[in-house]
């Protein structure tokens, strides 16, 4: 599954690279949609960018 990435704007209005596609559902701990697991989700904003992109990396492999 190839998934997009998205840019959203956090609260200090940078640009942040998301794998959400606005279709959230989550099975076992896991969104259906994007593959990120809850705890993905919650520290997700708290990412450095480059975090962000090699965890997009390894669900999209």
């Amino acid at each position: 599954m190839s998934l997009a990435v998205k840019l959203i704007r956090d609260d200090s209005q940078f640009m942040v690279s998301s794998p959400c596609v606005d279709v959230c559902e989550v099975e076992d701990g896991v969104c259906v949609a994007c593959n990120r697991t809850l705890a993905d989700i919650a520290t997700w904003a708290s990412m450095t960018e480059a975090e962000r992109r090699e965890r997009m990396r390894e669900l999209d492999g």
